[in-house]
């Protein structure tokens, strides 16, 4: 990256050296109309200018319309995320059955998954991480070394 940004440079100094006679003598060949020239000049760097911030305002209207389109996105994404636990997550009880019919059945709205009551209990397999235990010397079992 570094020989590249050096590279860069040396090309657009030596080019700028070449092109240095060029410039000198169009503005001596072009000193009676300095008037017209600066205004072009001029003209030229309005529209740079006025390029510029179209491309900006361009750009923030289109970040806005995609941030704007994926937060109307995101209740279908919500919906359907509720629906694929729910598939995942099928019992045949009666009660799970019940509640995925009504939210089947029903108009889409924002509501909370509920669980039945069996699945709220702990799972005996699940094991937690509980942190890493403090390091002093009574945590060691100096007896198991002997």
């Amino acid at each position: 990256m570094r020989v590249e940004r050096s590279f860069f440079l040396a090309a657009l100094i030596v080019g700028g050296i070449c092109l240095l006679p060029v410039v000198v003598f169009v503005l001596v060949s072009l000193w009676p109309q300095r008037v017209l020239v600066s205004w072009l000049l001029l003209g030229l760097v309005a529209l740079v200018i006025l390029v510029k911030l179209a491309v900006w305002v361009i750009k923030a209207g289109t970040i806005a319309k995609v941030r704007l389109s994926e937060e109307a996105l995101r209740p279908g994404r919500l919906y359907a995320h509720e629906r694929l636990v729910e598939d995942e997550g099928r019992y045949d009880d009666e009660w799970t059955a019940q509640q995925q019919q009504e939210v089947m059945n029903g108009p889409h709205r924002q509501r909370s998954y509920v669980y039945s009551s069996h699945r709220q209990e702990p799972d005996p397999n699940d094991v937690r991480y509980s942190g890493l235990q403090p390091l002093s010397m009574d945590s060691y079992d100096w007896a198991e070394e002997k």
